[in-house]
């Protein structure tokens, strides 16, 4: 389910950036006029965009938040569309707004999500990326390699490997990402071509080439000052996209007469974003070409009209939908994949018509049982006291109480049949209002309250580690996920494959095993 609602979503955004560029524009052609621009206005905007980025900072989700990020993005795009008509210095403050400003929404967006704190990946996101990179990578792995479990084992580890480093990566993720976003943008409502690279867009390159080398040292050495530690580190996360950019131009430039030399340039762009020492010697490539002038400095905005330089929005349209079909295809095959596992996947609520629920106090269970099965499932997760959170230490909490791990079907029966009526019939296309509040309120009074009736307390919010798929081609888990802090993931439904190795390597406080007898 996670991977529609992902493609479902980037596919959303495609369109609306889309049309919220092209209105930019369109509005500034129209009806603005660049030469009608002054310093009080640019103040005035530029105050605006920082009351916006603080009103960001009070909305943790919601559609107040969509509103007014979407909003404060479309600002953005109107004042670029405006200062890339004006001169020179006004391009370049136009560029450098556009950049930072993106840069903060993003943020502002992942921080009221809790998903990073001073730009690190949490181990909240990380262990969303493991799972969203197990649900459309795992499926397309067995589909390739076929049932043969050893190749599969090892693929699935070179999964985790890739996200541990891209998790680990997170701060110049977001501002190199923001970053190229801002230059396709500007370059799309200027009026000429693409804008150059690197410490060029810098209103004063070499002071700013100084004043990174300090920020940089200062990221290095430490400070004792968590809030002064914080700003550093911010500082060198804007400033970094810059100097790598210059790096993979002087790359280029050094390059220009192979003809693999574009291709080049986007292997060591990716390789940056998963190999830190690829990232640091990138950008002090571009620092040392800043500083010994290696090459000429020209105008931000090239005068020169050159064939595919100057971006289209039919593009990025196509790259959005070709990318959410990508990954909407992967999320039928992680379905198909969790449905040979688990067949009551997505089985209506008429499943619970003939099994007997019976809870027991005293032994914190609830009995199930009906004509053809009948196993007794603990109220409560049970913790893994292990330092490292794998398969076998949650098979073996469960094995020390003289039980097993519950299988994902079992489970599913006692998420569905123990809340009578509350899980939605067919497919899935709204959140279950109900289940998520129990599951919120249960949460929030903590799990050693008394509970009047027992079968309402089957739920604590916590991912649960069920019996692992035949081959050992993953692990799987089974719903609620606090991981994702979605309805969907707390729903019955939610199953996910995860790679065992994201589970060796991580000590995840919110992951349980679920025991059955």
């Amino acid at each position: 389910m996670t991977g529609f609602v992902v493609a479902f979503a980037c596919l959303v955004a495609t369109l609306v950036t889309a049309g919220m560029l092209a209105g930019a524009r369109r509005l500034v052609d129209e009806y603005i006029s660049a030469e009608d621009a002054s310093m009080p206005r640019y103040a005035g905007w530029l105050a605006v965009l920082l009351a916006g980025l603080a009103a960001l900072t009070f909305f943790e989700s919601g559609w107040i938040f969509l509103f007014l990020g979407g909003g404060l993005t479309f600002w953005l795009f109107l004042g670029a569309a405006i200062e890339v008509r004006g001169s020179e210095g006004r391009q370049r403050l136009g560029f450098i707004q556009l950049y930072v400003g993106l840069l903060l929404v993003t943020y502002a967006y992942l921080h009221g999500k809790g998903l990073v704190e001073g730009m690190v990946a949490s181990s909240v996101f990380t262990f969303a990326l493991h799972q969203t990179s197990a649900e459309l990578g795992l499926p397309a792995l067995a589909a390739v390699l076929g049932e043969s479990t050893t190749v599969l084992a090892g693929s699935e580890g070179r999964v985790s490997d890739l996200v541990d480093a891209f998790s680990g990566n997170i701060g110049p993720l977001i501002a190199l990402t923001s970053f190229g976003f801002a230059h396709y943008c500007f370059a799309y409502l200027a009026d000429r071509t693409t804008p150059n690279f690197g410490t060029q867009l810098l209103p004063g390159a070499m002071v700013a080439s100084l004043v990174f080398a300090g920020v940089s040292a200062g990221v290095w050495i430490g400070f004792s000052q968590p809030l002064l530690a914080d700003a550093f580190r911010f500082v060198f996360f804007v400033m970094l996209p810059f100097f790598v950019a210059e790096g993979l131009a002087s790359v280029g430039w050094l390059a220009r007469s192979l003809r693999t030399s574009n291709l080049l340039l986007l292997l060591l762009a990716a390789l940056g974003l998963f190999v830190t020492p690829v990232l640091v010697a990138l950008a002090a490539l571009g620092w040392i070409a800043q500083v010994g002038r290696v090459r000429d400095l020209g105008p931000l905005l090239s005068t020169v009209e050159k064939r595919m330089r100057r971006p289209r929005l039919s593009a990025a349209v196509y790259s959005g939908v070709g990318s959410a079909a990508l990954i909407a295809a992967l999320g039928a095959l992680q379905h198909s994949t969790l449905g040979k596992i688990s067949p009551l996947l997505g089985a209506p609520s008429e499943t619970c018509a003939d099994i007997k629920v019976v809870g027991s106090a005293k032994q914190r269970a609830i009995t199930y049982s009906s004509a053809d099965r009948i196993f007794t499932m603990d109220v409560d997760e049970t913790p893994i006291d292990s330092p490292l959170v794998d398969i076998d230490a949650a098979a073996a909490a469960c094995e020390s109480q003289g039980k097993r791990l519950c299988t994902s079907d079992e489970w599913y029966i006692g998420c569905l049949c123990t809340y009578p009526g509350e899980s939605n019939t067919g497919l899935k296309l709204r959140a279950n209002y109900t289940l998520v509040y129990r599951v919120s309120k249960e949460k929030e009074e903590g799990d050693e309250r008394r509970r009047e009736d027992e079968t309402a307390s089957m739920l604590h919010g916590s991912s649960e580690v069920v019996s692992p798929v035949v081959g050992a081609t993953g692990v799987l888990m089974a719903g609620p996920n606090d991981a994702f802090r979605s309805d969907y993931a707390v729903d019955c439904r939610y199953r996910s494959l995860l790679t065992r190795k994201a589970l060796e390597r991580h000590r995840w406080p919110f992951i349980g095993a679920r025991c059955c007898k």
